[in-house]
């Protein structure tokens, strides 16, 4: 019985550290962290590789644009231009849901996700905004997240999930 309750106990605490989202933050200067311009938008990426492990190959890019003539009563969001690549040999999962996008300074706060009226859905061009979907290798996915409200000091946070591990990709920003 101890035999049977002492895997039980192993088993558990390694399906709770396992479950345990991994960071992988965008530092300047870096070998994984980059950055380039492409049509007026300053894009940070994230680029995470190993050449003995052909499965890993993954590429996570934001961009971050404020409007103040949103639908709403404030009128304020913040688009989050988003490119996902898979350049390894492993599917993994994106889910927009699961993005969030936290304001530093005095008064941090997580800006929600900004739900898109019908009317302006139906009429938002087809792959503008990024939809959940299952990256597969060589593939990649583009597309729009929208937060409601804006603010200076930003962070915004990328979750994917690889064969039932998730890594959260975070991604510094500082507005003017």
């Amino acid at each position: 019985m101890h035999l049977v309750k002492y895997f039980f106990l192993t088993m558990l605490a390694a399906t709770a550290v396992g479950a345990a989202d991994k960071s992988v933050p965008w530092q300047e200067g870096n070998a994984y962290s980059s950055s380039f311009l492409y049509n007026g938008f300053a894009y940070k990426i994230i680029r995470i590789f190993h050449n003995q492990d052909p499965s890993t190959g993954r590429s996570v890019g934001v961009a971050i644009d404020a409007s103040q003539s949103c639908p709403g009563k404030s009128g304020k969001c913040m688009f989050a231009l988003v490119l996902v690549e898979n350049e390894g040999t492993r599917p993994f999962d994106v889910d927009p849901k699961t993005f969030s996008c936290e304001c530093g300074g005095k008064k941090s706060k997580v800006l929600s996700l900004y739900n898109i009226p019908s009317y302006l859905r139906s009429a938002t061009p087809p792959g503008f905004l990024l939809l959940g979907n299952i990256v597969a290798p060589s593939e990649h996915l583009r597309g729009a997240v929208i937060f409601g409200g804006t603010c200076a000091d930003l962070v915004v946070r990328i979750p994917i999930v690889v064969a039932g591990q998730r890594l959260v990709f975070e991604f510094p920003f500082t507005r003017k």
